[in-house]
């Protein structure tokens, strides 16, 4: 299955979803919203599921999410950040 490709036009995180999928995310970043481009090479995938919401989307595997491109469900400090929440 193909799926849609978003990007975001501040910091140029990519998400991938479901084609049935109608609505653009916001992106788990920054929580600018996303514009639907054209597939681009997805590479290796890292499936994401939302526990607030049952929102699901797909990242690289480079992208650390921290908030729900769909609600507003803040994901746990990552273990990079050990100092400081992110905001």
């Amino acid at each position: 299955m193909r799926l849609k490709t978003f990007e975001c036009k501040a910091c140029g995180a990519l998400v991938f979803l479901n084609p049935k999928e109608t609505r653009a995310p916001s992106c788990p970043i920054c929580r600018t919203w996303m514009e639907e481009i054209e597939a681009s090479e997805e590479g290796k995938l890292v499936e994401h599921e939302y526990p607030e919401c049952g929102y699901e989307f797909c990242s690289q595997e480079n992208l650390s999410p921290y908030k729900c491109p769909n609600c507003n469900f803040t994901f746990v400090i990552t273990p990079k950040k050990k100092g400081e929440e992110r905001l």
